[in-house]
């Protein structure tokens, strides 16, 4: 399984189509070729190609893994969705951003009226 593990995160960095095979919880066998967006040692977050949807995948149910040549561009926002909300993603929640920002030198200010 580590094999598969590795496979994962090289696709998520490359932004490389995963094709694997998973055993559903039914026992039944799928190939799938995805998107993967978000790894951790048990579980990925992937679009599925066949489905057309965001995918949660359990690391054991994966059987086999390869890594094919084609690329896939990233959806920024699913990619902070998943970061933050998705399925596989920590529970921690959301971090709160830093207070109100000053304007870039130069930019033009808004007058009040």
């Amino acid at each position: 399984m580590s094999e598969v593990v590795s496979l994962a995160f090289q696709a998520c960095r490359e932004q490389r189509i995963l094709r694997i095979t998973y055993v559903t919880g039914e026992g039944n066998k799928t190939v799938r070729d995805i998107d993967v967006y978000w790894v951790d040692h048990c579980h990925l977050d992937a679009v599925c190609r066949l489905r057309k949807d965001l995918r949660h995948f359990r690391m054991d149910r994966i059987h086999a893994a390869e890594l094919l040549p084609e690329t896939f561009e990233r959806d920024p926002e699913l990619a902070v969705l998943l970061k933050y909300g998705g399925l596989a993603a920590p529970r921690e929640g959301i971090p709160k951003l830093p207070g109100p920002r000053r304007p870039l030198a130069g930019a033009p200010r808004e007058e009040k009226v």
